[in-house]
């Protein structure tokens, strides 16, 4: 239907979120949809299911528990789908409840959705909370986006990330014990130090991939930042990687950082340096947008991050994934508003919530698909 992008045809929902009971059937005919309703009505819990079936949607059976239903019947949730990429049709299954996870792709079964991820969907999200918390929440939330983001472009980087977390798991197993006097400091520094090089090896190529990227993002990311906020505001935006210490020039430079560390480290049970601890900052205007920004601001940040995503895995996946917006012409004024739907991918399936169609562009009304769910919802209760 669009050769040069994910299209999900439809999605069925059971049980999950506000969606109660197995009837919950959406068929997308069009590439842009307008999801509206009042709140409360499930608008970001359909995107949240889409979403759930994409590269990078792992989550912990706890907050699966969180998913489900409470009026459901049976103790799991099911979300199935079919959509179509490069000519291909393909259905995925997936159903979680009492600890158990059920996925098929096509009628072949995955033991994760990890280890299907390659025939996933790839969805690209902006959720209003989520989304800020990159740029003004903890290092945390931009790491994480860093290393999704880095983890689908590049095989090495993800398998460079999980043995560098295993490494310090490791490390910080053996800090922890010298803490609680399960083992005398001279032993513990004797096992430190082949977990240091372990560290540093994987550590360095971790750093070096994530510096590299936000290097050579730049000018895309100044450039959508622009396109939303409208070229008259003359706004200059960037991303800038803050090392936690330094940036290693080799494997030996991360170690004896490492062993300096060391007395630090021991007493706190816990690596103090290294990329685990590592952040990047938005700046406008040579400001930190998470201290200095306006609401607007930090949205156009956000929003620009998230193209800068989409148009980086498109190079990468040679086609567009799906973009889901949720709630995002909020705290934007008229004119960022404009800009935002302007400055919009041409060839990626878009799906985006709104409580109204007012202060929606005309031109964009009459060419999306429209689901209210204020209507679905009332036509099942009569």
């Amino acid at each position: 239907m669009f050769p040069m992008s994910q299209f999900l045809k439809s999605i069925n929902l059971s049980n999950f979120r506000n969606y109660h009971g197995d009837d919950h059937q959406f068929d997308f005919y069009k590439q842009q949809v307008f999801i509206i309703g009042p709140n409360a009505t499930g608008k970001s819990n359909l995107l949240e299911a889409i979403q759930h079936l994409s590269f990078g949607a792992e989550t912990a059976r706890e907050l699966e528990k969180q998913i489900l239903n409470l009026q459901a019947t049976q103790p799991f949730f099911s979300l199935k789908a079919d959509f179509e990429c490069y000519g291909r049709d393909f259905r995925v299954d997936y159903a979680s409840g009492s600890g158990r996870k059920s996925l098929k792709i096509n009628g072949v079964k995955y033991r994760s959705l990890g280890e299907a991820k390659d025939e996933l969907l790839k969805t690209v999200t902006f959720r209003a909370k989520e989304s800020l918390e990159i740029v003004r929440g903890s290092p945390g939330k931009r790491r994480e986006w860093l290393d999704l983001t880095l983890s689908l472009l590049d095989v090495s980087y993800r398998d460079n990330l999980r043995r560098y977390e295993a490494a310090l798991e490791q490390r910080n197993a053996l800090l922890k014990s010298f803490l609680e006097g399960k083992r005398a400091r001279a032993s513990v520094i004797d096992e430190l130090q082949p977990w240091n090089q372990e560290l540093a090896i994987y550590g360095c190529e971790v750093q070096a991939k994530r510096l590299a990227f936000l290097e050579r993002s730049q000018a895309d990311y100044a450039s959508y930042y622009c396109q939303i906020a409208g070229s008259e505001r003359l706004e200059k935006a960037s991303i800038q990687y803050e090392p936690c210490g330094k940036l290693f020039s080799s494997v030996n430079d991360f170690v004896q950082l490492l062993e300096e560390k060391q007395t630090v480290d021991l007493m706190r049970a816990q690596t103090s340096v290294g990329p685990h601890r590592d952040d990047f900052v938005f700046v406008i205007d040579g400001q930190e947008a998470r201290h200095y920004a306006s609401q607007g601001q930090q949205r156009t940040s956000a929003l620009a991050l998230k193209l800068l995503q989409l148009s980086s895995w498109r190079i990468k996946l040679g086609y567009s994934p799906i973009l889901l917006l949720d709630d995002v012409a909020a705290e934007l004024d008229l004119e960022r508003q404009k800009c935002m739907f302007a400055s919009l991918p041409a060839d990626s399936q878009i799906f985006l919530t709104t409580t109204h169609l007012v202060s929606l562009p005309s031109s964009l009304i009459d060419n999306f698909q429209i689901i209210n769910l204020q209507r679905i919802f009332q036509n099942k209760d009569d």
